[in-house]
């Protein structure tokens, strides 16, 4: 079976994901991902297909040069792509194609679960799917990092902090105080989300991805009382972009 390569083109960071037989065989995260990078990540594999998707900025130049080094169909979303889940948000045109297709990865992992998808990167995205895999709703709020951000530049004394650090429960000085508040009130809105997701839509379980995940999950589960169906899956906007390129092109 070929290799499949899916871009993701997020608000900080590109990542690139190779796939064998459906499952992560190499992954990368640039600030500023060039063609020479996706073929140092694909070397020595024959990439049958592709698929790039972009929140922000389109690539139109990095999207040609893709096809010049895939040996097969190279897929650029957009809101018109075929999906192998259904979209019910009003407004499915400002929708990110980043949540559609975590949701599609979620979906294909758990079929026929309600369930709330997680994304905390750049921003917080909270999204409910449905048991038949249709996108109902979602939150978006700053992520981590953003809050921390806008604390030192919106104010004039607060320092500038980074997310690593001790997380207390109430902080001991402006640093861990500036943190807690910011990771704390992620892992609030998560773990508020989840409780209104499976009391209105029957989310059954919750799905945590994105850059911060893996650290406010223990968080989150402690939050929750350890009662949710908690999991992280670090490559979920990858999978789904994958299952939408399987499922336009036969790979």
């Amino acid at each position: 079976m070929k290799a499949t390569l899916t871009v993701d083109q997020g608000n900080s960071y590109a990542k690139a994901t190779v796939f064998t037989d459906g499952e992560v065989a190499a992954r990368l995260r640039s600030s500023s991902l060039q063609i020479e990078e996706i073929v140092a990540l694909a070397s020595g594999t024959l990439v049958g297909g592709a698929i790039y998707s972009a929140v922000g900025h389109f690539d139109t130049r990095f999207v040609e040069s893709l096809r010049q080094v895939v040996d097969g169909p190279v897929i650029a979303m957009t809101h018109s792509t075929p999906l192998p889940v259904s979209i019910g948000y009003a407004t499915p045109s400002t929708l990110g194609l980043d949540r559609i297709a975590a949701a599609a990865g979620a979906s294909f992992m758990f079929p026929g679960e309600a369930l709330l998808i997680a994304d905390s990167g750049t921003a917080l995205t909270l999204d409910v799917v449905d048991s038949e895999g249709t996108f109902m709703c979602g939150n978006i709020s700053p992520g981590v990092k953003l809050r921390l951000r806008s604390l030192h530049e919106y104010t004039d004394r607060l320092p500038e902090v980074p997310k690593q650090g001790d997380v207390p429960l109430f902080g001991y000085d402006t640093e861990t105080a500036m943190r807690s508040g910011a990771v704390r009130g992620v892992v609030a809105d998560i773990a508020d989300g989840f409780r209104r997701a499976s009391k209105e839509y029957g989310a059954a379980r919750l799905v945590l991805t994105g850059g911060d995940a893996e650290a406010l999950v223990p968080m989150v589960e402690e939050s929750l009382g350890w009662k949710a169906q908690a999991v992280m899956v670090r490559d979920l906007v990858a999978i789904g972009l994958n299952r939408i390129l399987s499922y336009n092109e036969d790979i």
